[in-house]
Order: structure tokens, then sequence, then C-alpha cells
């Protein structure tokens, strides 16, 4: 959540802003960079890998939530998915 506040003020951090920012371990902000990242809420850019020095984190402003629904009926499957 810390990270994401700070979105409220840019669009496009660093990694050595986050972390002075947050002032979270490099070994956590990296996990957390990771799993928004990998949830597309978050796009890496100028680096290969999250948690790079140097690598930056731009808000995805077309970031849209899917919620899937998985039912399980009589043995079969059904899968709804809404996106909001």
């Amino acid at each position: 959540m810390g990270i994401l506040l700070q979105y409220n003020k840019d669009t496009s951090y660093n990694f050595e802003e986050l972390s002075q920012s947050t002032d979270l371990s490099t070994e956590v902000l990296s996990g957390q960079l990771g799993i928004l990242v990998k949830a597309k809420v978050l796009l890496l850019s100028n680096g290969s890998t999250v948690g790079e020095p140097g690598s930056r984190y731009d808000l995805n402003m077309d970031f849209k939530r899917f919620v899937i629904i998985i039912i399980n009926l009589f043995d079969r499957n059904f899968i709804l998915v809404n996106e909001n």
C-alpha cells in the first residue's frame, strides 16, 4: 500500500526513489514491486528485472480490474469474468 501511495504525486518512479520514499529494505521492496508488475498495476521500464538499480516503474493508467469467479456446479466448472 505504501508503494502505491507514492503514485498519488507522480506516475513514474525509479527503484532508488521508491526505496528512499518508502524506507523499505531492497528485498521487501523488490518483492512487492514484483507482485505489482506481475499484476500489471505497474509497468517496468529502464530495466530487465524488478529491483535492478535504475529500473523505472510507471503507473499503468490502462489497468483494469478483472474478477474471475469459478463455480463448481454438478462437477462442472463455470467461469464468470467481470471486468470493472
